[in-house]
């Protein structure tokens, strides 16, 4: 008889991997505040004067969703991939998320501080996306994360893995990056349009 496709099995319990993503994240948004917060003033003063908040909001489109796609997806699924499919991925692949973090804390705390009376809707051309991608990252680090130990085990003892927790590593991994592609068209067009209904409703 034939033997059917395996089934997904995630073996050994994903939680410690997803919490380390997690605790990784917070640390890099917490970087990021502190990074925002220690600048020096005139550089403060000089970024801060090419900061301008859209009085009608953003505008929602394809060049606003062509950049969300490249940076969710060239910028941090891509990349997240490659490591996960090598022997480098599962040290390096933690880079992505604490990069991203410290960016999305960063900007947060820098446009906090530069907003004034306009700090509600300065924070929402940041956070309904990101409630969004941040967690889909910090999930497909993970998977991809024990993807590329579980290859790196295999290797190093000779044998091969049990396809079942492979598959269910990778369906994880996939489930994130739709995420991402849907946290995209989330900062492309309901985050806009949560902006404008702001303004009107604080102007």
């Amino acid at each position: 008889m034939r033997k059917g496709w395996p089934r997904p099995r995630p073996g050994r319990p994903f939680g410690p991997w997803l919490l380390l993503a997690e605790a990784l994240l917070l640390v890099s948004l917490v970087a990021g505040v502190v990074g925002a917060l220690s600048l020096p003033e005139p550089v403060r003063r000089e970024a801060a004067g090419r900061l301008t908040l859209p009085a009608g909001g953003l505008a929602p489109g394809q060049e606003v969703l062509a950049a969300a796609l490249r940076r969710n997806l060239l910028e941090s699924a891509l990349p997240a991939w490659l490591l996960g499919l090598s022997l480098a991925g599962f040290p390096l692949v933690w880079a992505i998320v604490l990069w991203r973090g410290f960016q999305v804390g960063f900007a947060a705390a820098f446009l906090w501080g530069w907003a004034g009376s306009g700090r509600r809707a300065a924070l929402l051309t940041l956070l309904p996306h990101n409630l969004v991608a941040l967690p889909a990252l910090a999930l497909l680090a993970a998977a991809l994360a024990r993807l590329s130990a579980r290859i790196f085990v295999s290797l190093w003892r000779g044998r091969p893995q049990p396809r079942g927790p492979l598959l269910a590593d990778g369906l994880a991994a996939l489930g994130a990056t739709l995420l991402l592609v849907g946290a995209s068209y989330v900062e492309a067009y309901l985050t806009p349009r949560l902006l404008t209904w702001t303004l009107e409703l604080l102007g």
